[in-house]
């Protein structure tokens, strides 16, 4: 009767070997698709959210939310509240590259609820956590202050010429984002902080600067399109009516020295 012969030590060695030598080529690949199958969903919640905010914008002669609100106004004005009739999937609030959240960090997503406060309007929205932000400017809103006068808006849908170049929604650190300081500018406090602990400003230009994407984040934009948008694009973008005219006033932008070395801190 023969014996059944079994693998040798070197045999065993040899298979592991080779079975470590071809997941060490396949990692990176599956580590791509995985980006890649990211970005899908990603662009895809933004194109159902178009269809919300079309629907939105549909019903109310085109006008954007107002932008006011807060604790004693019962959220009134502030989008997630205007719009929360329209909402379908709380999935559709996050990107999948967002694994967590932590309040007022720019690389996470956002939460405004208030556990201190049960009553709170925060408390009351279907969707008062996620990664997605709205562009601040696109808002009815007669208040004056600072860079928020009235020229500066976009307030109502049907007179905005270039929809497909002006932002709306997109991947963000905080549930609205505006802008008031440009790159290399004298006050560049609100400008992205170089390391991921320093989460300053989330409001302004720091909260659509997210490596959510490979250096890009998804935008859907007023004509309801979505595509992807560069770091160093989102500067060239009109996010207000007067963006372009203020930049070119500003001069050469000298990209901060976090646009060179940030991806080593995502």
């Amino acid at each position: 009767m023969r014996q059944k012969k079994g693998f040798t030590l070197i045999e065993l060695l040899v298979v592991i070997a080779i079975i470590a030598l071809l997941l060490s080529i396949l990692m990176p690949s599956l580590k791509k698709a995985k980006k890649v199958a990211q970005a899908v969903v990603c662009k895809s919640n933004l194109r159902q959210w178009g269809l919300i905010w079309r629907m939105y914008l549909d019903d109310y002669d085109t006008k954007f939310p107002n932008g006011r609100g807060g604790e004693g106004h019962e959220g009134e004005g502030v989008w997630m509240v205007a719009i929360q009739e329209y909402f379908q999937s709380y999935k559709m609030c996050f990107c999948p590259t967002t694994q967590s959240f932590t309040a007022n960090h720019p690389f996470k997503a956002w939460d405004i609820s208030r556990p201190d406060d049960p009553g709170s309007w925060r408390n009351k929205t279907p969707f008062n956590k996620g990664s997605y932000g709205l562009n601040q400017w696109a808002a009815d809103n007669d208040q004056i202050d600072d860079d928020e006068t009235p020229e500066h808006r976009y307030r109502k849908l049907s007179d905005i010429q270039s929809r497909d170049q002006v932002p709306l929604f997109g991947d963000a650190g905080g549930f609205w984002v505006k802008r008031t300081h440009y790159p290399g500018s004298v006050d560049s406090d609100n400008d992205p902080p170089p390391r991921r602990e320093d989460a300053g400003g989330i409001n302004y230009m720091t909260g659509w600067t997210v490596d959510r994407h490979d250096e890009t984040i998804n935008m859907l934009f007023m004509d309801m399109t979505v595509r992807s948008v560069g770091l160093k694009e989102l500067y060239t973008l009109p996010f207000h009516r007067k963006w372009k005219e203020e930049m070119a006033a500003a001069g050469p932008i000298e990209w901060p020295k976090w646009m060179e070395y940030m991806k080593d801190f995502f």
